[in-house]
């Protein structure tokens, strides 16, 4: 058995948005011969490359800066087709595409309109389908670049219950999981009206009685008996989608041959932990574990290949609008951060997947504590620490930085008993602080005494 250690993970340590894109650039030297992504397209891992945004919601986002790694995505991962064809356009524009570098999972699964329906309380937003919503809603500029309060998202849906995009990811991984049967009902599912009403006249009731029968009981309520005749809405994979099929592969053995050839690998987690379904805080949370573990789980991968596990976490952690539940530090405004900042200009954050204003609040020291217990990440990035003071926006070196920022940092991590390797000051790649770890000062300086000695 081959026990090498060559796969990374990146995970983030908040609510999700913490800046795992950023964390590209910093590896982009490690020659990763694959780059996997699990989960679902509710969010958005933002690149920077050659100057410009690019938000991929399906593919890892690492594929500009590894062109010839493979691009795998995981046993769970869920893909919504529409979204998948328009990023392989992207991919192609820029020259790192090839039919041969993306594989798919025959086991994942693909999310169909009946998962969107289904966390929209039963049917889609007036304005449209929440993939091109807001972009051809007029409410949407009324209301200030943000879906925040807007009257055409149904009032029943699991964005008004939970601040659930709402791009049917929970409801996928609900019917995977009901494997076909009736365990699960979703809004939309298909129902035999016509054999409920013939095992009614089977029962000897009459078309009047029937008729009596249904409206009282619409009158008392929703119908009770329709179970039987419900027919379940079995999930598809990807094995058995016609597009799909091309790029169905053995993920889960071309993994395990690149580790037994010692190449590197990168997982990319989605989201962040304080949103795990059985970590965070229930039920305001995604619909799956989103920790490094489960991670290694969805991509087939033994935890004991794992060889670093990078943790970013942002100075001021954000959830998503509306119901999104809390965090363990104290929620404040943008106006506040903007003041905290000391800048002219207003900050303020809006969803990259459903551009809505984004809660915020002072850092969580509980929840990160958390998710550094669950995760143990060997190394961290802290993100936005141009959010403690506006002039640290784009520096490059730890002296460079507001004295008022470097107190902010250094008492935090003696607090938290941590040492954050990377900051980043700005979303660029040049827009990175590299520290060294006091052991690392002392390895570097035992090797400049050893050099000088021999020269000597």
């Amino acid at each position: 058995m081959n026990y090498n250690r060559c796969v990374d993970i990146i995970v983030g340590l908040n609510a999700g948005s913490c800046g795992k894109g950023k964390i590209m650039t910093i590896l982009q030297d490690v020659p990763y011969k694959a780059l996997i992504r699990t989960g679902g397209p509710n969010a958005a891992h933002t690149i920077i490359y050659k100057g410009k945004a690019f938000a991929f919601h399906i593919i890892p986002c690492g594929s500009f800066h590894f062109p010839k790694a493979k691009l795998i995505m995981g046993a769970n991962a869920q893909i919504d087709i529409e979204h998948l064809k328009h990023e392989i356009e992207v991919l192609k524009e820029h020259g790192v595409w090839s039919d041969d570098r993306l594989i798919i999972d025959p086991n994942a699964t693909v999310i169909g309109a009946i998962d969107k329906i289904a966390e929209n309380g039963g049917r889609m937003p007036d304005c449209g389908d929440l993939w091109t919503h807001p972009i051809d809603c007029d409410n949407h500029e009324k209301l200030g670049g943000t879906c925040a309060g807007c009257e055409q998202l149904p009032p029943d849906s699991a964005w008004k219950a939970l601040g659930s995009t709402t791009h049917g990811v929970g409801a996928n991984l609900c019917r995977k999981a009901a494997r076909g049967t009736k365990m699960v009902v979703l809004p939309g599912q298909e129902l035999d009206l016509a054999a409920y009403f013939r095992s009614k006249v089977d029962e000897g009731v009459s078309v009047i009685e029937l008729g009596t029968h249904i409206i009282d009981t619409i009158a008392e309520g929703p119908i009770t008996d329709w179970g039987e005749f419900i027919k379940p809405e079995p999930v598809e994979l990807a094995k058995d989608n016609e597009f799909l099929s091309r790029f169905v592969g053995n993920t889960v053995n071309i993994i395990n041959r690149f580790i037994d050839n010692d190449e590197p690998v990168l997982i990319e987690g989605t989201q962040g932990a304080v949103l795990s379904l059985h970590h965070g805080y229930w039920p305001k949370t995604t619909s799956r574990d989103t920790n490094a573990s489960n991670w290694c789980s969805d991509a087939g991968i033994s935890p004991f290949a794992v060889r670093d596990i990078y943790g970013v976490t942002r100075t001021f952690p954000i959830r998503v609008a509306g119901n999104s539940g809390p965090m363990s530090g104290q929620e404040i405004s943008w106006e506040e951060i903007t003041e905290h900042a000391e800048s002219k200009e207003p900050i303020v954050e809006i969803t990259t997947a459903t551009k809505r204003k984004r809660r915020v609040f002072t850092f969580c020291e509980d929840d990160f504590k958390k998710a550094c217990d669950i995760n143990r990440p060997s190394k961290l990035m802290l993100s936005f620490v141009d959010y403690l003071h506006i002039n640290d926006y784009g520096k490059t070196s730890w002296d460079s930085l507001a004295q008022k920022t470097r107190d902010w940092i250094t008492q935090l991590e003696s607090k938290m008993d941590v040492f954050f390797n990377f900051l980043s000051t700005g979303p660029d790649p040049e827009h990175t602080i590299f520290r060294k770890t006091p052991g690392e000062f002392v390895a570097q300086a035992q090797a400049q005494a050893r050099t000088s000695t021999n020269e000597s």
